[in-house]
Parts: C-alpha cells; sequence; structure tokens
C-alpha cells in the first residue's frame, strides 16, 4: 500500500498515542477514513523505523557503497588524532591524514560511531514547568488528532542573535566525542551582532527580518518594533501565499511578544489561531527543543553562515544568512514537522521534563 506522508504521519501518531500498538494504529485508521481496510503491521513498523531511524516517515536513500579509503589503517589513524584533540575540525583531520573530509565524516560517523556535539546552554525545568509542557504536548496532541489542527498550517516564529565573531567561537564549542557530555553554559562575547526574526512554514522559511534602528544600526527588540516586523513584514508575506485565514502564528513568551497591543492585534487578525503566552493555544516556558527555530534553524544557520565565504561586516552576515536560508528545501522541512510530532510524544513520555541536553552538530 502506497501512503502519502500526511498519512504515515497519522499513522505514526496513532500508533504512539496508543502504547505503540498496531492494532490500535489500525483501528483508529480504520475509523478516521471509514474504511474496512487498514495498513499492514509490516507496513506501520516500517514508519516506525524510518522515523527512529532516520528522523523522517519518508522513504530512506540508499547506503551509499562503503569505499575502500575507510580501511582499518585509516580508521585507526583518525582514532589516534581525535584521541589527541577531540576540538579537530574534519577540514583539519582532512589536511592531516590526506583522506577525503566526506570519508573523514563516514570514518568518525559509521566505523568510530563519534558525533559531532555542540554545547547548547538550557534552563532547569521546575516541577510547575513540566507540568505545562504536559498539558500543552496533551492539548495540541488532541486538537492534530481531532482536525481542528494541522500541523503543517502553524508558522514557528522566534528571534537569534548572530554574532559576527561567531565563526570564532562557534567551533570551539564543537567537538567529537563516543558519548553525550554533561551541558556546559559558556558566555558569549560581546561583539557586533544582528538581531534576526524568522518563521519556519512548511514550505518556506519566511525570510529574516533583521531589528535595526533608523540609522541601521542593530537594535533591541520591544513590543513597538516587533509589531511593526509582524504588520509589515509577516503579515505581507502571509497574505501574498493566502494563508491569512489558514494559519496558526507561533511566538514564545518573551516580553514583546506578551506585550497588550501585541495581542490585540494577534488576536484581530487569527483569531484562536494564535500559540502563545495569554493565549487559549497557551505555549509553556522554556520549551525551545519544541520550536523549529531553535531545535533546527538557529544552529543549522550558524553552523554555516561564518564560512566560505567568512563574513568581515554585518552586511556580509545578512548576505550568508539570506543566502543559506534560501537553500533550505521542502524535503527538510517536511522532516522539521514529522520531527515535531515526536518531539510532542517525547514530552509526554519524559513527563514534561527536557526531550535533548544536546543537539548533534
Amino acid at each position: 500500500m502506497s501512503l502519502q506522508q500526511d498519512v504515515k504521519v497519522k499513522l505514526l501518531y496513532w500508533y504512539i498515542e496508543n502504547g505503540r500498538s498496531v492494532v490500535s494504529a489500525q483501528r483508529a485508521f480504520k475509523v478516521h477514513y471509514k474504511t474496512l481496510k487498514a495498513p499492514v503491521r509490516n507496513t506501520i513498523m516500517n514508519i516506525v523505523k524510518r522515523m527512529e531511524e532516520g528522523g523522517t516517515v519518508g522513504n530512506r536513500k540508499r547506503k551509499r557503497p562503503k569505499k575502500t579509503v575507510r580501511t582499518p589503517e585509516n580508521i585507526q589513524k583518525i582514532k589516534k588524532k581525535l584521541a589527541d584533540s577531540p576540538h579537530r575540525a574534519t577540514r583539519r583531520l582532512s589536511a592531516e591524514t590526506a583522506i577525503s573530509r566526506s570519508s573523514v565524516r563516514r570514518i568518525l560517523n559509521d566505523d568510530i560511531g563519534a558525533f559531532p556535539y555542540k554545547i547548547q546552554m538550557q534552563q532547569k525545568q521546575s516541577e510547575s514547568n513540566q507540568k505545562k509542557r504536559i498539558q500543552f504536548a496533551t492539548y495540541i496532541s488532541k486538537k492534530i488528532e481531532e482536525e481542528l489542527l494541522k500541523i503543517t498550517e502553524v508558522h514557528w516564529s522566534d528571534e537569534a542573535n548572530f554574532h559576527l565573531s561567531g565563526h570564532v567561537n562557534k567551533q570551539n564549542m564543537r567537538f567529537w566525542a563516543l558519548e553525550k557530555p554533561e551541558p556546559i553554559a559558556q558566555r558569549p562575547l560581546r561583539t557586533e551582532k544582528l538581531v534576526v526574526w524568522c518563521a519556519v512554514a512548511h514550505d518556506r522559511i519566511i525570510c529574516p527580518y533583521f531589528f535595526e534602528d533608523e540609522d541601521g544600526k542593530t537594535c533591541t527588540v520591544n513590543r513597538w518594533r516587533y509589531l511593526v516586523m509582524l504588520k509589515g513584514f509577516y503579515l505581507p508575506n502571509i497574505r501574498k501565499h493566502g494563508e491569512l485565514n489558514t494559519i496558526t502564528f507561533h511566538q514564545d513568551g518573551a516580553p514583546p511578544h506578551y506585550a497588550n497591543l501585541v495581542r490585540s492585534w494577534l488576536q484581530e487578525k487569527f483569531g484562536d489561531r494564535v500559540i502563545g503566552r495569554g493565549f487559549d493555544n497557551f505555549w509553556p516556558p522554556y520549551s525551545p527543543d519544541l520550536n523549529p527555530c531553535d531545535f533546527y534553524l538557529w544552529g543549522y544557520l550558524k553552523s554555516v553562515v561564518y564560512r566560505d565565504p567568512v563574513p568581515k561586516t554585518l552586511e556580509d552576515l545578512k548576505m550568508n544568512i539570506r543566502r543559506e536560508i534560501m537553500k533550505i528545501n521542502g524535503e527538510t522541512l517536511a522532516k522539521v514537522y514529522d520531527n515535531v510530532l515526536v518531539r510532542l510524544q517525547r514530552v509526554l513520555g519524559r513527563k514534561g521534563a527536557w526531550i535533548e541536553h544536546l543537539i548533534n552538530g
């Protein structure tokens, strides 16, 4: 049976929601689609396996043939270099061993079992916050199940700082290891920076908005500037795509977002189609692990915008950010949206606690 991706996502949801029961997933399928036939057990388990192993319900890509360069001698050579200095970048390992960078990565991942880890700072979850996260995951999952909310119609938004010197610090925060280390907090350097807003949609990244004053200088986000961005940048974009009456807008609980004039405007434009602090679809505090901007977009962009070419000015950095956003395709975004559903279930499984301490680089 050939299934569309949205059907696979529903099957995965029913399977997890019903205690990982294939029979219950089949029963839910029959009821939902008003049919006597349901996908067989192997089909459902293949969907589950693809998600667990590849992070998507889509078809798995064919494995690459094993390269002869991945010999025991070369594997041992990389192991020794890694033991001497776990902070070595793959580019440097490639230069020191005369092995191509792609082969170095495959040796690290497939033969040695090492992964690139990037430090991520976290707020400790209180018992109250954990309860709110459970309530949110339960509430949103139920709305999706009852088709009162389509996950692909949610626009996930956020702001992030991009320091001009980020290419110096980010690599220092990345290293190769066989096990996850404990989370470590690190204070960023005070340098020139951009304050960037983006929204993740199912078919595109709603391109970057840079918060600047009248002189073109980076400025902080306050309620007025945030509302100007929503009215003058975000609203025209969704109108252009015919989404004003269908999408659900998400924002976190930052003070500018919670301001009365902002919430009043969002209520006027979207009604009950807002996920955020102070709305019926409330957003739990300290939950970046549920926001695609945080668990995917910002980390990805910061791994690519500080190289080739290395930005010398804030204008260079803007160009790099725009360029890399344009490269993000629909296939990648489909995986991101699939992952949101999985993360909601993991929050329930972990009783509201963090579902990850580190993001693989």
